[in-house]
């Protein structure tokens, strides 16, 4: 027989906002084994996966913002406006102001010139959160390897000191890196190199201080690039004290050969 009045609830206060995860308890996964088994997108591939989304999403040219083909980072009309560097013109500027001995050969796409298309296309990877463009151009760089002859093993990125890539988000260069990689079908070590400590801009600075603010500053990891015939990349070369530095290091680390690029030449 049920009973003719319900009890009253007794009054508690008010009832307390619960918070998720509880004060004190961490927030986990309800299925741990998912967790474990999470699939991680390596960059080579995430090149590969921003080329078939191109054809939903079309890339637009990093100048005249028109829609590119097959996710490059120029159109056609404005990669022919261009200037490139002489031949050999690159090599001959490293051979009078570092050591070209310690390349084996060494290229840049196009020349870099202040306030000009090439700086524009350089902000947008470095500054303007678009790393896909960096893929894109390492693909042209692989293209340009491929047109020389080179046989490369593995490709590495000149490094960023651990604090700028944290505010970045990421490596320009190493995106660079990764889509010469896939085009080549060489493994990528994007932390081959590293970088102990954060050094000044170069942009202002002399011959002689570049040479001396990036002296020292690279180290290998491990012994990975021994015996590899190595390919190092990096955004613009200017002097090419970094290039050289980074060349001294991977044939300390045991690379048999090693060959430079970049995206942009400097002219001094």
């Amino acid at each position: 027989m049920w009973p003719e009045k319900l009890p009253k609830e007794r009054d508690a206060g008010p009832r307390p906002v619960h918070t998720y995860p509880p004060h004190g308890h961490k927030l986990v996964h309800l299925n741990p084994i998912w967790e474990k088994s999470r699939p991680t997108i390596h960059p080579a591939n995430e090149v590969a996966m921003r080329g078939m989304l191109s054809l939903v999403f079309p890339v637009r040219c990093a100048v005249c913002r028109h829609p590119t083909t097959s996710g490059a980072a120029l159109c056609a009309v404005c990669s022919c406006r261009l200037d490139q560097p002489l031949e050999r013109e690159v090599e001959q500027s490293i051979a009078e102001h570092c050591d070209g001995t310690l390349v084996d050969g060494i290229f840049a796409l196009w020349v870099f010139e202040k306030s000009g298309a090439i700086q524009q296309i350089h902000r947008a990877i470095k500054y303007g959160n678009q790393p896909f463009l960096g893929g894109a151009i390492g693909q042209l760089i692989a293209d340009e390897a491929i047109r020389r002859g080179w046989t490369i093993d593995v490709v590495v990125p000149v490094p960023l000191h651990r604090m700028r890539r944290v505010s970045r988000g990421y490596n320009q260069v190493g995106q660079m890196a990764a889509g010469a990689a896939n085009r080549l079908g060489a493994r990528y070590y994007p932390n081959a190199l590293t970088r102990s400590r954060a050094t000044m801009t170069q942009t202002r600075l002399t011959e002689y201080d570049r040479a001396k603010n990036v002296a020292g500053v690279l180290q290998p990891t491990d012994h990975s690039l021994s015996g590899a015939r190595v390919m190092i990349i990096d955004d613009v070369i200017t002097s090419g004290a970094t290039m050289t530095e980074a060349a001294a290091v991977a044939r300390a680390a045991g690379a048999i050969s090693v060959k430079a690029c970049a995206m942009g030449f400097a002219r001094r």
